[in-house]
C-alpha cells in the first residue's frame, strides 16, 4: 500500500514506476523516500470537493482512504482489525 500511495503523488509515469520499483516501503531508498522526491501533482494538497462524501478532505486523504478500503476489503486483513 505504501508504494501505491506514494506513486500516485505524481502524474509522471516514469516517476510512478520508479516509486513502485522500490524494494521496501520505508528506508533510505524506499517507496516513502522516493515519494518525497517526485514531482507532485498540482492538486495533491487541495480540497477534494463535492465529488466525495467528505468535502473537507484533501486529495491525498481521499487517495489514502481509497487504498485503505481496498486493503481491508481482503477478508483476512479485515479480520486482523477486529
Amino acid at each position: 500500500m505504501e508504494h501505491a500511495f506514494h506513486a500516485v503523488k505524481t502524474q509522471i509515469f516514469a516517476e510512478r514506476v520508479w516509486v513502485l520499483d522500490a524494494l521496501y516501503p520505508f528506508g533510505q531508498d524506499g517507496a516513502k523516500s522516493r515519494g518525497r522526491r517526485v514531482t507532485r501533482r498540482d492538486d495533491w494538497e487541495r480540497i477534494a470537493g463535492e465529488h466525495n462524501s467528505c468535502d473537507d478532505l484533501i486529495v491525498k486523504d481521499v487517495v489514502l482512504l481509497y487504498f485503505l478500503r481496498l486493503k481491508f476489503a481482503h477478508p483476512k486483513l479485515a479480520e486482523a482489525l477486529l
